[in-house]
């Protein structure tokens, strides 16, 4: 029995890997996200203790904002980085931003390892939510080996994950992990992380 299920736990992960094979529409620049996440890094430092904007998950105005591609093609990202870190150096950022394929929506989101030297592979690392209610769902690293922290996954058709958004947009998450190479890290996120995350997907 145990040999069946492991046989079909394997079937499983096949189909879910053809159906994604090749699939990776859009580029990230690394620099330019690290440089990025560093910056919110050091803007949450300085904001410690304040209040937070964010007052409702339903604000658009708050979590997302329009921008523009090279082709003249719009679409909505957002607006500030997610900063998941209890102590400012550890921890990671999330920006996230949606895109057209084939007449679906997609959501791409692009994480990055806050301490250095976190290598990352592509497929077998993921991103882990683990919501209050103790269930979990994973996504799958899409961007290539590197050991500069940096993720990428989508959520939309193709994929076959389109739950997991509704999911993200109606549940409240209580951790994400995310898994290296050599090593893996889990953050709490705060009451503000929450609203946040949860804001900015909805709106995208």
């Amino acid at each position: 029995m145990k040999k069946l299920f492991l046989f079909a736990a394997i079937a499983i992960a096949v189909s879910a890997s053809a159906q994604i094979k090749g699939f990776d529409p859009k580029k990230i620049d690394t620099k330019s996200t690290k440089t990025k996440a560093a910056s919110s890094l050091k803007e949450k430092a300085a904001n410690k203790g304040k209040a937070s904007a964010f007052t409702s998950a339903d604000d658009c105005g708050a979590f997302t904002k329009t921008e523009t591609d090279k082709d003249g093609t719009t679409y909505q990202s957002a607006k500030d980085f997610l900063i998941v870190s209890n102590d400012g150096t550890t921890g990671f950022g999330f920006t996230m931003s949606n895109f057209m394929l084939e007449g679906d929506k997609y959501v791409m989101i692009v994480g990055v390892a806050l301490e250095k030297g976190f290598c990352v592979a592509k497929s077998s690392s993921k991103i882990v939510v683990t919501f209050e209610d103790e269930t979990q769902v994973s996504f799958i690293n899409f961007q290539s080996d590197n050991c500069d922290g940096i993720v990428k996954t989508y959520i939309g058709k193709k994929v076959g994950n389109e739950a997991d958004l509704q999911l993200l947009k109606t549940k409240q998450v209580r951790s994400i992990k995310l898994v290296g190479v050599e090593k893996s890290m889990v953050k709490p996120l705060s009451d503000n992380n929450k609203v946040q995350l949860q804001g900015t997907l909805k709106c995208l």
